[in-house]
């Protein structure tokens, strides 16, 4: 299977896409070739088509999302009696219908890190028994502490190793967000990878993930060394 790296958020809705987009863009850049996938899908084709636009190749929504739901729940209706071990196949398969040129896949989550799969599988639970290292996409209001310690602490339970955290829409004038970021680079396993990613107003995601790519590229706050360690962390966890 070529070697991935899942995406999720704290919660629905904090920037999971956007933060793979501007990765995918950036690591193309710095001349990694990679894909996307994003296995589950429910109420909206929208990241789906979002990632579909980073491939190099065009390609069908059901190989991007092979699971997709009308209905904005989860678990899906239809995928409620999947058991852990079913669920894990099929995210496995996902991964592993990506061209193996691909030195990495890019694979984003559905709703929070504990959004059910299934009645018994979550995407945690399949980052354990895959070995998927996973990528914290969070948010910078008040509560993000709670919400974002919780989650690391639930993927120390399921032995899922956690490469970076990302601080979404940071405003360094803001002093909540200021200290959110001290407090969880302080905290965190791996300080040097709690990234603060700059608040993009009044935009369109491509236009999100354009300007965020940038930030990332840039030697602003050490992007791009950042995005360098994590290249190499990804490398690591792939032995």
């Amino acid at each position: 299977m070529v070697p991935a790296l899942l995406v999720l958020g704290t919660s629905t809705g904090v920037g999971k896409t956007a933060v793979v987009g501007a990765l995918a863009l950036s690591w193309r850049h710095m001349g990694q070739v990679l894909t996307t996938r994003k296995p589950f899908a429910a109420g909206s084709w929208d990241d789906t088509d979002m990632l579909r636009t980073l491939g190099q190749l065009e390609e069908p929504r059901e190989l991007v999302t092979p699971y997709y739901s009308e209905q904005p729940l989860v678990p899906a209706p239809g995928w409620a009696a999947w058991d852990l071990q079913t669920v894990t196949d099929k995210v496995a398969a996902c991964i592993g219908s990506a061209a193996p040129q691909n030195h990495v896949v890019i694979v984003e989550g559905i709703g929070g890190v504990r959004s059910p799969l299934s009645e018994r599988a979550d995407f945690l639970m399949v980052a354990g028994r895959l070995g998927l290292p996973m990528l914290l996409v969070s948010d910078c209001e008040l509560g993000t502490l709670s919400t974002t310690l919780l989650c690391l602490e639930a993927a120390t339970q399921e032995r899922v190793r956690v490469l970076g955290v990302v601080l979404n829409r940071y405003r360094a004038d803001d002093a909540v967000h200021r200290h959110n970021l001290g407090y969880l680079r302080t905290h965190a396993a791996t300080p040097d990878l709690v990234v603060p990613l700059p608040f993009v107003p009044a935009a369109s995601t491509a236009r999100v993930v354009a300007a965020t790519s940038s930030h990332l590229l840039s030697d602003e706050e050490g992007g791009a060394e950042r995005l360098r360690m994590l290249m190499g962390l990804m490398d690591r966890a792939a032995r």
